[in-house]
């Protein structure tokens, strides 16, 4: 069963809401459920590599020009500069005050990547419940 999380994250993916409105929905949280909502969405991330794709540093440092963020940002530096997993690692320790720049980098690449996943291996339909959300 889909936590309200799990909710979220899988409809802004999908386009079934806007940023804006995850935006209210992140920042309704206190600091705890955020950097859990962060790190729920890191796990999501590696979940979503498409196997029959070739990923690599390349294919992030193709997404990032498409996040909604100064590319200076702490998050995307990271990302550009590190391994995922190590970024990762790094992004979940930032200070409370980069949770939302935080949150907005990976929900935006795990977009991008569920996308990918969808139009790759789930094209056909697939039983994934977070797939088949309203």
């Amino acid at each position: 069963m889909l936590t309200q999380e799990d909710f979220y994250i899988n409809k802004y993916a999908q386009e079934k809401i806007e940023l804006t409105k995850f935006l209210i929905w992140f920042d309704s949280k206190n600091e705890v459920d955020q950097k859990m909502i962060i790190r729920h969405i890191g796990e999501y991330i590696k979940q979503a590599i498409p196997d029959k794709v070739n990923w690599n540093q390349n294919e992030i440092n193709c997404i990032i020009p498409s996040v909604p963020l100064k590319q200076s940002f702490t998050p995307i530096i990271l990302l550009k500069t590190k391994p995922l997993k190590i970024a990762l690692e790094k992004i979940y320790n930032l200070p409370k005050e980069e949770n939302k720049k935080s949150m907005i980098a990976l929900i935006s690449i795990f977009k991008h990547m569920d996308q990918i996943r969808r139009n790759t291996e789930c094209k056909d339909g697939c039983n994934h419940e977070w797939h088949n959300i309203y």
